[in-house]
């Protein structure tokens, strides 16, 4: 019972060393880094006519998922989710996929106030 307990804590110590490896401030640079090396690689895509603001990321031991928000310079009011999923190679991350997340957001105008003068709304 003694060694059972030891292999568990044993495994448990080995599981909060491997989490606390990968997943880092280092490895969360690193992965916005290959998310912009791949937004860069991307020929038809303008990056100035959008701000980009990586908003989570999930390690998954050599794996992470991060979820980008991409929002409109032109347009601030429009603005889109994308996923990644990327894997560690060497030193390095790797974007393999991206797929959007609950399509187009668009937020609304800022409110404006009515004139003083407006002429009241005829009612039905």
């Amino acid at each position: 019972m003694h060694r059972l307990i030891l292999t568990a804590l044993g495994l448990a110590l080995a599981a909060v060393v491997a989490c606390t490896k990968s997943g880092g401030p280092e490895d969360r640079r690193q992965v916005e880094a290959a998310i912009q090396e791949h937004l860069r690689q991307a020929p038809n895509l303008q990056p100035n006519s959008f701000t980009t603001q990586v908003e989570d990321v999930e390690f998954h031991g050599r794996k992470a998922e991060a979820t980008v928000r991409f929002q409109s310079k032109e347009t601030p009011t429009l603005a889109v989710r994308v996923r990644y999923t990327l894997s560690r190679d060497g030193d390095h991350w790797r974007v393999h996929s991206s797929m959007p997340v609950g399509g187009q957001e668009m937020s609304p105008a800022p409110a404006q106030s009515a004139p003083s003068s407006a002429a009241p709304v005829p009612s039905h």
